[in-house]
């Protein structure tokens, strides 16, 4: 399984699935119902990546139940999110919302601080897409607290580009500037590549 994440990671997808499904075959032989759920999550993770939404779809269904049946509230969570990704990838925002909702509630359950953060980010994502800006502001204030006390320094940079983002739309153009350009200054010192260059579009 976790050579398989490091393909995914690496952008080697079909070494990833291979993996994937040599895991599967195995965790059925030995009846391990948790590796099967995280390895049905991967694999969910992996067709959103390769744009197999639907496919996706289908790969998390059989993770949330076995997850279910096992109470493995961590990884179902997981589950959740990649779930509020695929529809988010689908442009249906009120679907992600309830998806990442239901995540939201399974990380606070566990208290999965990085995990809980991270959904509140991307609720609040989904939120700017739906226009509800204050909404928005709310949901990453909570996802900023938590990786400031975490050092989360990845979300927390991510989340000031996007408070940035909110400001801009609610036409405070000095707080848009200054969240932008703190998360920016996180980025470079962390060479968060991706997050770096969303940093400087929205500059």
């Amino acid at each position: 399984i976790s050579q398989s994440l490091t393909e995914l990671e690496n952008f080697n997808y079909y070494k990833a699935q291979k993996n994937l499904d040599e895991a599967l075959e195995l965790a059925e032989k030995a009846d391990n119902k948790k590796s099967i759920g995280i390895i049905y999550t991967i694999k969910g993770k992996l067709q959103l990546i390769i744009d197999e939404q639907d496919k996706a779809i289908k790969y998390l269904t059989k993770a949330v139940e076995v997850q279910r049946l096992i109470n493995d509230n961590g990884n179902l969570g997981n589950s959740y999110k990649t779930f509020g990704d695929v529809y988010m990838a689908k442009n249906n925002f009120f679907e992600a919302l309830d998806s990442y909702t239901a995540a939201k509630s399974k990380f606070e359950e566990e208290a999965l601080n990085a995990e809980l953060a991270e959904v509140l980010l991307c609720e609040g994502k989904t939120y700017i897409q739906l226009k509800n800006y204050e909404k928005a502001r709310d949901v990453i204030e909570q996802s900023l607290a938590i990786t400031k006390k975490n050092d989360l320094l990845k979300i927390q940079s991510d989340a000031l580009i996007t408070h940035g983002i909110v400001y801009n739309k609610l036409n405070n153009n000095e707080k848009a500037l200054n969240f932008a350009k703190e998360g920016v200054q996180l980025a470079k010192q962390n060479n968060y590549i991706s997050i770096l260059n969303q940093g400087y579009f929205v500059l």
